[in-house]
């Protein structure tokens, strides 16, 4: 993905959403924060990529016996009734295992949408000598170095990713990955520190902002590894606030080189993470034959302790005009008035019947009785 150069007026327009207001802070970390001046390189899996990997990595769970498959399992737990009658994640009882029957209630518009339908390209950014790296790996063999590595990122993280980018309707077509060779404790502050950024000014300590930006400048370059803290707060401000990126994802990833360590989310806004309860619940695998929590209780691609999530309406974060609230289930309207429950589940809304009607062929899919 080329991101473009922005005009003058979205330079101003940065230069507001960019900007940090701080007397502490250094400049470096205080100017706003253009994805031109990023030293990662970027590379990119468009959707069919994406969804052929996907497909694989459903079609795997399918074929397993159930009694062994986990995921499968999961999503017949998670598929059940809250105590208001509803699903954030719907499985028709009869229905197979597979994209097409797998239903999520998104977080901004209320729909219940299926999998299939929620394409999404995913954008990887790394050091350049971590590409070198990998693409020296890969010499002498039938598969590309580079393409390995990301084939087997993808792959381990596809389950975990695909649960993060169905809760959401608009905006989520694109996926940023910062891969980072940093400690554990190291990624952990860095999170705790964009957290405590995005808050208000008056609400703010910027002396001990500016103390843990410097400790955190130090420890990373202090064994010599990447992106330095000034890259890592750059691309991360960039993702949010430049309107040269063209999308503003509800969520960023990042993913430690090394492979004993695990990834964890940086969540847009509060409306922009599915409930903490329901990510620890996901089993704990890489998916692989044989791997389960009891077995490899280490195994697993992410750290879900707790959510990083900014502050709702956060500076860091550029306005965006997206539809929020609950929207008629056919895809197409963005009405919000006089929405009528679907008779028989009771889980998705209308605002007439011809647009029932017109969803019927995706929403027969999902809709059984309460």
């Amino acid at each position: 993905m080329a991101f473009h150069t922005p005009d003058r007026a979205a330079n101003s327009f940065v230069m507001t959403a960019g900007r940090i207001d701080s007397e502490w802070l250094p400049h470096e970390a205080t100017r706003p924060a253009l994805i031109r001046d990023i030293f990662l390189q970027l590379r990119e899996y468009d959707i069919p990529e994406v969804e052929a990997i996907r497909e694989a990595i459903i079609g795997l769970e399918k074929d397993k016996d159930p009694s062994v498959a986990l995921f499968y399992q999961w999503y017949r737990r998670a598929a059940v009734r809250g105590s208001d009658g509803q699903r954030l994640i719907s499985w028709k009882q009869t229905s197979k295992f597979d994209s097409k029957h797998l239903f999520f209630r998104s977080l901004d518009t209320g729909r219940l949408l299926s999998m299939a339908l929620a394409d999404f390209r995913v954008q990887f950014s790394a050091y350049q000598h971590d590409w070198d790296h990998w693409s020296n790996c890969g010499k002498g063999e039938e598969t590309d170095g580079i393409a390995k590595y990301l084939n087997y990122t993808l792959i381990t993280h596809m389950h975990t990713l695909l649960v993060l980018r169905n809760f959401h309707d608009m905006g989520a077509a694109d996926i940023p990955f910062i891969f980072v060779d940093w400690t554990a404790d190291e990624l952990e502050r860095v999170l705790d520190y964009f957290v405590a950024l995005s808050a208000p000014k008056e609400e703010r300590d910027d002396k001990r902002l500016a103390e843990e930006f410097d400790s955190l400048l130090l420890s990373i370059r202090g064994h010599g590894c990447t992106p330095c803290m000034y890259q890592a707060d750059l691309i991360t401000r960039a993702l949010f606030s430049d309107p040269a990126v063209e999308y503003l994802p509800p969520f960023v990833v990042f993913q430690p080189i090394r492979s004993d360590r695990k990834a964890r989310v940086l969540f847009r806004a509060p409306d922009c993470a599915p409930p903490l309860s329901l990510l620890q619940s996901l089993p704990n695998t890489c998916g692989g034959t044989g791997c389960d929590t009891k077995t490899h209780p280490t195994c697993g691609a992410y750290v879900w302790d707790r959510l990083h999530v900014l502050r709702p309406g956060s500076h860091l974060v550029r306005p965006y005009n997206r539809v929020r609230g609950v929207l008629c289930n056919h895809w197409p309207c963005h009405t919000q008035e006089g929405l009528v429950q679907c008779s028989r589940c009771k889980e998705v809304r209308y605002c007439c019947p011809q647009h029932q009607a017109a969803d019927w062929h995706i929403h027969k899919r999902v809709c059984e009785a309460r």
